[in-house]
């Protein structure tokens, strides 16, 4: 937890936890995938990088990157798509409606574990329908209070949440925020 101001480490572990975000594709085996019985397959024809999130943004600009560096590895087109809406869910389902040959790809990000926690019926179980390729970033995660608030921990903020319902307004930039309150 962050007081406004100043970090804070408690217990002895890191005031910031990090999510991950993954590339991943729907795939059974993408036709470039390195095997061992034969060399790497190029991809044929350009392959689609969908972006959950705003063009612009860190996530859109880190993709580009990516599919940058992509397209000149493999010789082929990668381009970026944002399909923004429902916290990155319109983008994931795009990804688990297209066939698993790997040449639609997600750039995904915390939204991904966040959607699957809020949302009770979600078209897709992305365990299931999707394979993390790499991890790209670190994303820190910082809980921010004001120096008023008297605590310390996330332990004690969610106990003075509890004991004061309605008093406090967390916000957030992914999905979480409209079931926060």
């Amino acid at each position: 937890m962050v007081r406004a101001g100043r970090r804070q480490r408690a217990g002895g572990t890191s005031w910031q936890s990090a999510a991950v975000t993954f590339f991943v594709w729907r795939a059974r085996r993408a036709p470039w995938r390195r095997c061992r019985a034969r060399p790497a397959r190029r991809p044929i024809r350009p392959v689609r990088v969908l972006v959950g999130l705003a063009a612009g943004g860190p996530t859109d600009v880190a993709a580009r990157f990516l599919a940058d560096w992509l397209a000149q590895h493999f010789g082929q087109q990668f381009f970026v798509e944002n399909r923004t809406g429902m916290g990155g869910n319109l983008a994931t389902e795009a990804m688990v409606a297209a066939p698993g040959d790997g040449y639609v790809l997600l750039f995904a990000g915390p939204t991904i574990t966040i959607s699957a926690s809020l949302y009770r019926k979600l078209p897709y179980v992305f365990t299931r329908d999707a394979v993390s390729v790499a991890g790209m970033m670190r994303i820190p995660d910082v809980m921010v209070v004001p120096p008023s608030l008297p605590v310390g921990s996330v332990r004690e903020f969610i106990d003075h949440a509890k004991a004061n319902p309605g008093r406090s307004s967390p916000a957030s930039p992914t999905a979480a925020a409209s079931r926060c309150r």
